[in-house]
């Protein structure tokens, strides 16, 4: 039996790379079973049509995405709550979607007190959280009082107002769609933004023994490929490849999968070429 320790990501699916990593926290004061039930009601939205997200986004660049799927394709997201998102995955660099990538803060206004502090509060939580590309504050059950506060100082906060549970199903709807659009607009701008010259070609994965190739198999292919390039032209298309890699992960988390697959099999081609064995087989794992 596998020692579990020795697990890549215990729980992972064929389906986990299509997911992106929403942290659930709490802000402020709020009672257990209070976060629990707000929590199931954000939860419950684990996929999200992009039909029904297209009214929400508003474009601000021309897609870097050839083939999306406005019609049919659909967000994922995975929710995981504040104490396991502590230690971060050492895949995190090798995939994106073990990155956590949005912040939803559940903000209970009865005990919250001043919102302005709690909404304080909250920016200084999404900072453990420095991957995170779209973050909102969910604040549920405000009084008149903080509804009537400046929202222009606090653009994430959302406020829910009271009401029964198939209203605030409802709100919570029209929120996840917002959240959707929020992280679709920063995934167009991370694939127009990311370069081969920004890529790490010195991670921990690099120097980990766990992820090294057998000493005699490596050799031999490395030695090809030193016959083909010289020392420059590998680094050179081992950047790529892993840019590549990362656009791929970038379109799959956007829901257009053939997009993802355009870059994964011109990640796999680029690594197998520069021997980049573990981007390689991640690539593959892609497609």
């Amino acid at each position: 039996m596998a020692d579990p320790a020795r697990l890549i990501e215990p729980g992972a699916t064929v389906f986990s790379a299509a997911e992106i990593r929403v942290a659930v926290i709490p802000v402020g004061k709020v009672p257990e079973e209070v976060l629990a039930s707000y929590a199931s009601l954000i939860t419950a939205f684990r996929q999200v049509e992009l039909a029904n997200v297209r009214s929400f986004f508003n474009q601000a660049q021309k897609s870097p995405f050839t083939s999306f799927p406005w019609k049919t394709g659909t967000m994922h997201f995975h929710y995981v709550p504040e104490e396991a998102t502590q230690d971060a995955s050492p895949l995190a660099t090798l995939s994106v979607h073990r990155r956590v990538l949005g912040v939803i803060g559940v903000c209970y206004c009865p005990a919250a007190g001043d919102l302005a502090r709690a909404y304080a509060s909250f920016e200084q939580q999404c900072r453990s959280f420095p991957d995170a590309i779209t973050v909102r504050c969910f604040a549920f059950e405000p009084s008149d009082e903080q509804a009537m506060l400046d929202m222009k100082a606090m653009p994430a906060l959302m406020l829910f107002p009271p009401g029964d549970a198939a209203v605030l199903s409802n709100h919570a709807e029209v929120m996840m769609h917002d959240l959707a659009a929020g992280l679709l607009l920063e995934l167009e701008r991370l694939m127009l933004t990311t370069t081969a010259a920004g890529v790490d070609l010195n991670t921990t994965l690099d120097t980990s023994p766990d992820f090294q190739a057998a000493p005699g198999a490596a050799s031999a292919l490395e030695a090809v490929s030193n016959r083909l390039y010289n020392d420059e032209e590998l680094l050179k298309k081992r950047r790529y490849g892993r840019q590549q890699k990362a656009m791929g992960d970038f379109s799959l988390l956007a829901g257009s999968p053939g997009d993802a697959r355009d870059h994964y099999q011109t990640a796999a081609d680029l690594a197998r070429a520069s021997s980049d064995f573990v981007w390689a087989g991640a690539a593959l794992e892609g497609l």
